[in-house]
């Protein structure tokens, strides 16, 4: 019987690694799906936003659109307050 051969690069197992590659490659082709793969894993750990020299929060959501305001307005004025791009939504919980 032969020998396993061994693999060029040694694969550690973490998600961070993963993610941080998926985060890299997205960004260039598909932006929003990196943005939603940030929120999903946090990977990789980016430094604060900052616009000169204060912190920004980092949005972790899309607000609804003009047309769920105009349409829907009765249920929309439930959540109103809540319908900024820095409120997490339920399932959030990071």
């Amino acid at each position: 019987m032969g020998t396993i051969p061994r693999p060029l690069v040694a694969y550690d197992g973490t998600l961070e690694r993963i993610a941080t590659q998926k985060w890299i490659h997205l960004g260039i082709v598909q932006p929003y799906e990196a943005w939603a793969e940030l929120r999903r894993t946090d990977y990789p750990e980016l430094p604060p936003d900052q616009l000169g020299g204060r912190l920004l929060e980092r949005t972790v959501r899309i607000v609804y659109p003009s047309t769920e305001v105009t349409n829907n307005s009765q249920s929309y004025e439930a959540v109103r307050a809540k319908d900024t791009p820095t409120t997490r939504v339920w399932w959030d919980v990071k």
